[in-house]
């Protein structure tokens, strides 16, 4: 019984000091409030992208950078990180948020139809306000872009197509006349 409550003291005087310092460790989050964005064929455009980022830890956190990549051809998509550097707060407060712009994927509307090009947001920071003090991932979360078609341009083209069938079912004799 001694030697089992040895090894159990033994064992939690082992993990106690990994779990303080992952109770002290920052909880920060980042969520995308749309992360699918699309752009019109044939048009240029810009997609713009809205996040919360999210301290829920006991202590400030500093925000010093993001890294934001996108895996599709620089021909059809092109990222905008100043609205990051632009709007997000330097430093987040324990148990607070913020929420606004973080960045835009500007799109030449060249892309191929319905096809998804998927990138990450990563934000970069820790506990000092500088990048030397602290450069680690606060968090990471995923996005996608895609060149679609309008819902306006089916309706157009559902409300033609149900034109000429009511022409057609008017005028029994337009077929033959047609041929």
């Amino acid at each position: 019984m001694k030697l089992k409550l040895i090894l159990l003291g033994a064992v939690l005087a082992l993990l106690s000091p990994a779990m303080v310092a992952q109770a002290q460790q920052p909880s920060f989050h980042v969520i995308i409030h749309d992360p699918v964005g699309a752009a019109t064929p044939g048009v240029p455009g810009t997609i713009s992208f809205h996040a919360t980022l999210k301290n829920n830890g006991p202590t400030a956190v500093y925000i010093n950078g993001a890294s934001i990549t996108l895996n599709a051809p620089s021909s059809a998509f092109t990222l905008d990180a100043s609205k990051f550097y632009q709007n997000v707060p330097t430093v987040l407060a324990a148990n607070s948020s913020w929420s606004g712009l973080v960045f835009d994927v500007l799109s030449s509307g060249t892309g191929t139809l319905n096809q998804f090009f998927y990138g990450d947001l990563t934000v970069l920071g820790g506990v000092g306000p500088t990048q030397q003090d602290d450069m680690r991932e606060l968090d990471s979360v995923n996005f996608a872009v895609a060149v679609v078609p309008e819902a306006s341009g089916f309706v157009m083209f559902g409300a033609g197509l149900l034109g000429v069938g009511l022409l057609l079912r008017r005028r029994p004799g337009m077929l033959t006349r047609l041929r």
